[in-house]
């Protein structure tokens, strides 16, 4: 068995087979990056949601997975096409997936609750 030799011995509690880690609050850190985060919208004047910026980004992502898997389906021809095709199609889907969908499930792509449960 894998013991955390990081985590103080006095906030483990066993469960089952392995250990359940407890660690100690947040001693501000998360405060302070939320203050400096607001603090920046604040002082350029964008809103943290519903950007014209994101929305692109979005279009961008969505047309090159459109595009890469259009490629693998109906251009690749020959084993190292359909490779080549499939890598543009796994970068575009881990795109996708870390920046649009990971945003709207923080609720930071869109003001409209309804907005980020479709696109996460």
């Amino acid at each position: 068995m894998h013991v955390n030799t990081h985590a103080r011995p006095e906030t483990a509690s066993p469960i089952g087979d392995g250990i359940r880690l407890k660690f100690a609050g947040d001693a501000g850190f998360h405060g302070e990056i939320k203050r400096r985060v607001d603090a920046y919208f604040r002082q350029t004047g964008l809103s943290p949601r519903d950007s014209s910026r994101m929305y692109r980004k979005t279009a961008a992502l969505l047309v090159w997975f459109g595009a890469s898997y259009a490629c693998l389906v109906f251009a690749a021809t020959t084993w190292w096409q359909g490779a080549l095709c499939s890598v543009s199609l796994a970068l575009a889907s881990a795109g996708v997936g870390f920046s649009v969908q990971h945003d709207a499930n923080h609720g930071a792509y869109s003001s409209r609750h309804a907005v980020n449960r479709l696109w996460g």
